[in-house]
This record gives C-alpha cells, structure tokens and sequence, in this order.
C-alpha cells in the first residue's frame, strides 16, 4: 500500500487515542508498568459487568459521566473513558472525546494542548505525561 498523500482530519476521538498510543510508547523501556485500560470491565456473558474503581478521586470525569451526555450531545458511559495507569494506579481518564480528566484538576482539552504545540503529537503527548505525572 502506497503511504497517504494526505492525513485525515484529527478529530478528538482520534486524537485521544493517538495520545494513548504514545504514552504507551514513551513508557516502553521504563521501570514503572503503564497500562491504558478501559473504565468498563466487560466480562461478556460470564458474569456482569463491573465498574473499576478509576472515577473514585476523579470528580470531572464522574461530573461528565452523570451527565451521561457528551459536548456533543452523545450519549456516554464508562466505555467512552480509558484509565491511564503506572503501576496499577490510575493516574487520569482519557474521555474519547477529547478530555484529560485528572485527580483534583479542572478538565483538559487534548485538542486544545494539540494545538498549543502546533498539532504535532509527540509534544502533546508529552504535555500529556506531565499532566499526568506532576
């Protein structure tokens, strides 16, 4: 397959889990275990589903899911949010819709943080991580 001439547009969704990606990627030779899992325990048909503990000190993202409707108007639930943790401790929320939800903090628009720095991925992942790890 021949390479893309041109990027698709950058959507917050998209951008959310770009940013995933690359602190995955950042962590790949450390020390510390990071994880990005989502905020629903499915477990299919072999019992119910179960609620991770991530929203317990995160009060924006328990604000957006008692909401239960995005900016947009989109119905979301605990599936719309991905925990990201170091070592089995869950450092912040990243909402598929474009928000950083950390412990204590006002809400971060990652779009906003993507355009600070140019809409370039690498230091916006970055900013991310400090976010993250203050």
């Amino acid at each position: 397959m021949a390479a893309p001439t041109q990027t698709p547009v950058t959507t917050p969704k998209s951008l959310a889990f770009r940013v995933i990606y690359q602190l995955l990627l950042f962590a790949l030779n450390e020390e510390a275990e990071w994880e990005a899992r989502n905020a629903q325990l499915d477990s299919g048909d072999m019992m119910s589903d179960s609620e991770r503990p991530y929203f317990d000190n995160i009060e924006s993202a328990q604000d957006a899911l008692q909401r239960g409707r995005s900016h947009s108007g989109q119905a979301i639930s605990r599936y719309d949010f991905w925990g990201m943790l170091r070592d089995d401790r869950c450092l912040g929320l990243i909402q598929t819709d474009g928000t950083l939800h950390l412990p204590g903090r006002d809400p971060v628009s990652l779009i906003s943080v993507y355009n600070a720095n140019k809409r370039d991925i690498l230091p916006t992942a970055m900013e991310v991580r400090r976010l993250l790890t203050p």
